[in-house]
């Protein structure tokens, strides 16, 4: 799943170091940085949560799907 998710990034995807996701780069060198855009404009082809708290399972508790990655 993670393979399918880069291919179908952006070729020219935002991406930064923090955030901002300030610069654009060709999908290759914007691997490279932590944070990037993985939806091509105008289309939501992935939600990417970014869980940062002690209850990694909250989706879990919510009766939600698990995640597919």
């Amino acid at each position: 799943a993670l393979n399918r998710l880069l291919l179908e990034a952006p070729y020219m995807a935002r991406c930064s170091d923090d955030k901002t996701a300030t610069r654009v780069r060709p999908r290759e060198y914007a691997l490279r940085y932590p944070y990037m855009q993985v939806n091509r404009p105008g289309m939501v082809s992935w939600l990417v949560f970014d869980l940062d708290h002690a209850n990694a399972l909250a989706w879990d508790d919510a009766g939600l799907p698990a995640p597919n990655l």
